[in-house]
């Protein structure tokens, strides 16, 4: 009987890792981590039956309708969750909120008017967030405060007409933010999106400077060239850099790509730090990431739909895409042909 005891036990500790829901297919990566694959299924729902150490589910181009508060408990592990490419119009407040150990969420190319932002406070690992091509109207203010592994943000091709100042404050980590396809209202509202922010803090003071190279001109700048009045100063009116570390370049064109370099400046000594600023004028922007850019696939290529697992940290530089996109916005109203300049992005330096 002893044999028998023992074998049962052995069933025990094994059965959870390997449980797997019929229309899936799982296996563990050689990192270790545990694959769910159950993309491209025709599921309605999130199958039951899945082992509480999947770290990576897949369930991407399928016919998902609705997320509620329990459909992912089983899964408490997750690191990674693909849902892009459903028919998801409604997720329930609490569908994520338990997930404390997610990196990455794809919900792009659903059917989503609203989002339980409240659920991303729990979310303080989270490093991709995808959540494009959807139906959002609006980003609630500090709804993303907290999210300071953040790296990638897509808000592109939804339905935002303004974003309230300070939405994407708090985020050091982030390095990619798609906003194109919205139908902004380009006011007075939306300036704050037309600027490059340098955050510096040392003892005593830094003086900040800007270093810009393109690629027919270097330009370095010692100070602020915009007076305390808000006028600029004779000479320097292509470049608008402000004594609190702000850069703004109004009209931002082709001639203006290249490399931005806020350096901070002290007895102590100096710290720099740069972004790459680009400007794409393709009806698809994503042809236009670096082709090394994890974000690039798409269904059915080397893509997360079939269950990769992409790994922020090796996004390399900063790197901010300015797009210039047709005349008219999605909702059909006329606009200017170029809405958004420089999409913001804080720099943080410490001299002490």
């Amino acid at each position: 009987m002893r044999p028998l005891l023992g074998v049962l036990a052995l069933v025990t500790l094994l059965s959870p890792g390997l449980a797997c829901p019929v229309p899936c297919s799982c296996s563990t990566k050689k990192n270790g981590r545990l694959l769910a694959e159950c993309a491209y299924r025709e599921l309605r729902d999130v199958p039951r039956g899945l082992s509480p150490n999947v770290t990576i589910l897949t369930l991407s181009a399928n016919r998902l309708g609705r997320l509620g508060r329990a459909s992912l408990a089983e899964v408490p592990e997750l690191q990674s969750l693909w849902l892009g490419y459903n028919h998801i119009s409604s997720v329930e407040p609490g569908a994520f909120a338990a997930l404390p150990h997610l990196k990455n969420l794809d919900l792009s190319h659903n059917r989503l008017a609203d989002f339980p932002w409240q659920d991303l406070r729990n979310l303080s690992a989270l490093q991709i967030l995808k959540l494009s091509n959807n139906r959002l109207a609006t980003v609630p203010q500090g709804a993303l405060a907290g999210l300071r592994e953040l790296r990638s943000l897509w808000l592109n091709d939804n339905e935002l007409a303004t974003l309230a100042r300070g939405t994407f404050e708090g985020l050091p980590a982030l390095a990619q933010l798609q906003l194109f396809h919205n139908p902004f209202n380009c006011s007075c509202k939306l300036f704050w999106l037309k600027d490059l922010h340098c955050s510096v803090a040392g003892s005593p003071p830094p003086e900040i400077r800007w270093q810009i190279r393109t690629a027919k001109r270097r330009v370095d700048i010692h100070g602020p060239t915009v007076a305390r009045d808000g006028g600029a100063k004779a000479g320097r009116q292509r470049f608008l850099a402000f004594k609190n570390g702000t850069m703004a370049i109004p009209d931002f064109g082709k001639e203006d790509e290249g490399t931005y370099t806020c350096v901070a400046v002290n007895d102590v000594g100096t710290r720099d730090v740069s972004v790459n600023v680009a400007l794409a004028g393709s009806a698809n922007p994503a042809e236009e990431l670096p082709r090394d850019d994890p974000q690039a696939g798409h269904p059915g290529g080397h893509s997360c739909a079939k269950g990769d697992e992409l790994d922020p940290s090796g996004m390399g530089e900063k790197l901010v895409i300015v797009y210039r996109v047709a005349g008219q916005a999605r909702s059909g109203a006329g606009a200017r042909e170029f809405c958004l300049g420089i999409l913001p992005l804080a720099l943080g330096l410490l001299l002490w």
